[in-house]
């Protein structure tokens, strides 16, 4: 099953999603790693895997240098979090603040 199978609204989702993180981009300071360290509180990492914009080695990075976070890659999700997918990411938020 391909992602726009699993999500219906992935194909419109897609160009939304482009042009607007290409505004905050050019608008936003990278992070770094240092600054990823820094991060002093638990941290739970949503990432689709079929993310067009930013690839799951993206969250990957995030995963290893943030401490105490944990990463969750969901298949056939892209960049935008869709009612398809809500469970899955209600679940894991549920489990991530009762920790």
């Amino acid at each position: 099953m391909d992602r726009q199978d699993a999500n219906p609204e992935a194909k419109n989702l897609k160009f939304a999603n482009h042009g607007n993180h290409s505004k905050a981009q050019m608008q936003t300071k990278g992070l770094n790693a240092e600054m990823l360290q820094s991060i002093s509180v638990p941290a739970l990492i949503i990432h689709g895997v079929e993310d067009p914009i930013f690839p799951p080695a993206h969250a990957e990075v995030m995963g290893e240098e943030i401490p105490q976070s944990k990463l969750l890659l969901i298949e056939n999700m892209g960049h935008a979090f869709s009612p398809y997918f809500f469970d899955t990411i209600i679940a894991a938020m549920a489990a991530h603040l009762a920790r």
